[in-house]
């Protein structure tokens, strides 16, 4: 029964309808051309334009080598990916609802001048960086947040669960995972209970990062107990680029008390309930304070936008918090892909963190397929002297991403870049400390998925007192690492050949 039922899950029928669709027009292209001279011509001609449409994009050149690539010498192939994966326009209902979700939002992170001269000046010394999030965002961030870091899952969940227990009012859940499992069975029955005492919860789960792990059935179960879940840009059986785009953010949102966000998800492994890769190291912060603001707006912005609902924005925005008596400035802000947002934020937040660092910078990520310029950043930061420190997971989950990563280790250690694999298994975590005093974390990993295609969201902290546990953290994960040098990492001249030809097309990992 089980096997019935993988075999007909709804993912695999829209995948084999879209697989259909596509072997159809392959077929159809590849059998006329060999009759209709026409037709290759008709291809070529579509080919060329879309060609001029890619070159003339403001877009890194690397994200534009592959489609020009498949267009000028595969051109059926290259229109066929061109529908499935490139950018596409915002139909205008869509677009009519984001503007107005935005608008009624922003309208509640506004600060008055007096504020903004002060957050400026509190933040000069690192000012490239949180001058570029006011001007992108239309969110500020604020002082008087008690911020707390969690080096691991068994910790994370074991505060998140009791505090879902204390919501009286709302409780906002995003997700990119959320897998049946002990876990999760913990988590339901705390928001069946609140949900049943009249307390709001409303859950948004990306459809693609989902699909395996929460079923059908798991789903009523939450429509039964007056749970709402909305399904983030849901398959269906129409070839489309949109499928490329998946929210691949983590937040947890309990009345205007607690905010969490940080690189887990609600699943089993997160909390090293079972092993997958070894030992599984993430991290995730708990926001008390004004900062809580930005993550409502993230939240009910994706929910209004692609739900199709109108919220109380003032219900939920126009808090006034208590200052709490924690210290520095803490800036949550949110990203996305084109054409949703007009600037690539994360990775030019990364780019200004390390051009910005004086003395000392810890990365840690699963992936490391960058654009170039922010592998550039890294280089450079190595290069004028700042120690740049890079943690890598010593046991991958994606394989081939992962060696496509280590194709630019001697690269970076020739600049000076120390990396580091991390033993014990694999490392989620998406954090970078600069100079002992300014932290991201969140969701966006160094890799195209995150900084080009996917909706992400992160949090910037400058001089908070939780700084000093996230560099022990990086502390920690270094103590259980191996460090690699160009003597002791070989790379096969297979393996380097594989890579390099991946590389070329990374934008597409």
């Amino acid at each position: 029964m089980k096997l019935i039922r993988k075999l007909f899950n709804r993912f695999i029928l829209v995948a084999f309808a879209i697989f259909v669709q596509v072997g159809a027009f392959v077929f159809l292209y590849y059998f006329a051309q060999n009759y209709l001279w026409a037709i290759q011509l008709v291809a070529s001609t579509i080919a060329v334009i879309l060609f001029c449409v890619v070159v003339s994009k403001k877009e890194p050149p690397e994200f534009k080598i592959p489609w020009i690539t498949f267009l000028l010498f595969l051109p059926g192939f290259g229109i066929i990916l061109f529908v499935l994966f490139y950018p596409r326009r915002v139909r205008k209902k869509e677009k009519e609802r984001i503007i107005y979700a935005h608008n009624q939002c922003i309208a509640y992170a506004k600060i008055s001048d007096i504020e903004a001269i002060k957050f400026k000046n509190y933040t000069m010394d690192y000012s490239p960086v949180f001058d570029y999030l006011r001007g992108v965002s239309s969110l500020n961030g604020s002082l008087g947040n008690d911020v707390k870091y969690y080096p691991n899952g068994q910790d994370f969940f074991k505060d998140f669960i009791e505090n879902l227990k204390e919501a009286e009012k709302f409780i906002f859940l995003e997700f990119f995972i959320i897998a049946e499992g002990q876990l999760w069975n913990k988590i339901l029955s705390v928001l069946k209970e609140k949900a049943a005492i009249g307390v709001e919860v409303r859950i948004i789960i990306d459809d693609f990062g989902s699909n395996a792990t929460f079923s059908k059935e798991a789903e009523i179960q939450l429509k039964h107990a007056g749970i709402k879940i909305f399904r983030f840009n849901p398959f269906k059986p129409i070839v489309s680029g949109i499928y490329n785009n998946r929210d691949h953010r983590k937040i947890a949102i309990i009345d205007h008390k607690y905010a969490f966000t940080g690189g887990m998800n609600l699943a089993d492994e997160y909390a090293n309930v079972i092993n997958r890769f070894g030992y599984w190291k993430d991290t995730m912060i708990r926001i008390q304070g004004k900062a809580i603001t930005n993550l409502i707006i993230l939240f009910l912005e994706t929910y209004d936008s692609f739900a199709n609902t109108k919220s109380d924005y003032k219900q939920y925005c126009s808090k006034s918090y208590e200052k709490m008596d924690g210290d520095g400035f803490v800036f949550p802000f949110g990203d996305g892909p084109q054409p949703y947002f007009q600037e690539y934020v994360s990775e030019t937040v990364y780019i200004s963190m390390l051009n910005s660092a004086k003395h000392a910078v810890y990365i840690s990520t699963p992936y490391l397929v960058p654009t170039f310029n922010l592998l550039s950043a890294v280089r450079n930061a190595a290069l004028r002297g700042v120690e740049v420190n890079l943690i890598m997971p010593g046991i991958p989950d994606k394989k081939i991403v992962y060696n496509v990563g280590k194709s630019n280790f001697n690269y970076l250690i020739a600049a000076g870049v120390n990396i580091y694999i991390y033993k014990p298994g694999f490392n989620h975590m998406k954090t970078v400390l600069v100079d002992n005093c300014l932290a991201y974390v969140g969701t966006a990993n160094f890799d195209y998925r995150s900084l080009v295609h996917h909706f992400e969201n992160g949090v910037l902290l400058y001089k908070c007192s939780c700084i000093k546990d996230i560099k022990i953290d990086f502390m920690h994960m270094i103590s259980e690492s191996f460090k690699v040098d160009q003597n002791t990492y070989r790379i096969s001249l297979f393996s380097k050949l594989v890579a390099m030809i991946l590389s070329a097309f990374s934008t597409m990992l």
